[in-house]
């Protein structure tokens, strides 16, 4: 009797053994098909200077900015590249509340260097509320500081959003304990315990957001028959690579004066045959009316 119950508990732990080791297989499978692997370009995805709207300052800011591109750079499947000019400011810029305002020209400099995705990430100003904290009847008034940070990732191609994001952490004080500290030690305090938290996880966003996406260029010219797009080894354009080309469609202007071009119909294919270091020219597969300006998409 003891024999057989010994066995039958053995069994038993086997089989969760089994279901565990299972698990985790399935739990990769559901996770690389809601993030995919290997997308087959990379983007070249150009990032701004983080708009201070918290007003931390120049040091701290230009250190959180560093720390969000480092984790960016943990994507094999990303080229960064960092945009020095500061065209924003804490008191030009929108509250992200409405928006943030994103500059036409902007928008075109990433475009005209190449770029498939623009990032813009805003330090949103601090929120302070007051509320009890703690359990009954140990309860106390806090000070509620809620840090958070908004990113934009905008489609050069089109000029749409590919993601807004939001994410905040919140950090209590004991009303007693605030008097007479130096406001720079709480914000460093707050900036220290919450945001590589917040970081992680817009970092995450972006780069899910991002490989989802199907890998979008231009046709930079069209000579002899040649067509001359805007991918090269860098991304990791192959010979003999088949890509789909769109006209131009419809430019529609929403309030704020921004303009996205919707993609038109489809024109035709070209493959590659020479792929040079950030530019490739392919030829067509069949003929069509190629044309400079024209949106290439890849059709891996």
């Amino acid at each position: 009797m003891k024999r057989q119950y010994f066995i039958l508990l053995s069994s038993f732990f086997l089989s969760l053994l089994f279901f565990a080791l299972s698990g985790c297989s399935t739990t990769k499978s559901v996770v690389d098909k809601i993030v995919p692997g290997a997308p087959d370009l990379k983007k070249r995805v150009m990032i701004t200077p983080l708009v201070d709207q918290a007003g931390f300052g120049q040091e701290r800011t230009a250190q959180i900015a560093a720390n969000f591109v480092e984790l960016l750079k943990e994507s094999p499947h990303l080229l960064l590249f960092q945009d020095p000019q500061d065209i924003f400011s804490g008191t030009a810029s929108k509250s992200p509340e409405f928006g943030i305002v994103i500059p036409p020209e902007l928008v075109q400099r990433a475009q005209d260097s190449g770029m498939n995705a623009l990032i813009i990430a805003v330090l949103n100003p601090l929120e302070a509320t007051t509320r009890k904290t703690g359990i009954w009847p140990f309860r106390d008034l806090s000070r509620i500081i809620e840090i958070s940070m908004t990113v934009n990732i905008v489609d050069t191609t089109s000029g749409c959003l590919y993601l807004t994001e939001l994410d905040s952490e919140e950090m209590d004080f004991l009303i007693d304990e605030l008097p007479g500290r130096d406001e720079n030690e709480v914000i460093d305090q707050i900036i220290e315990a919450k945001m590589p938290r917040i970081l992680k996880r817009q970092s995450a966003a972006v780069i899910e957001s991002l490989a989802k996406e199907p890998w979008t260029g231009k046709i930079l010219s069209v000579e002899d028959g040649m067509i001359k797009i805007n991918g090269g080894k860098d991304v990791g354009v192959r010979p003999d690579q088949l890509f789909t080309v769109f006209a131009r469609g419809e430019s529609i202007t929403c309030r704020a004066g921004r303009s996205f071009d919707i993609l038109g119909n489809k024109i035709g294919e070209i493959k590659t045959t020479s792929i040079m270091e950030k530019h490739s020219l392919a030829v067509p597969v069949a003929e069509g009316s190629f044309l400079a300006g024209q949106t290439v998409r890849s059709n891996d």
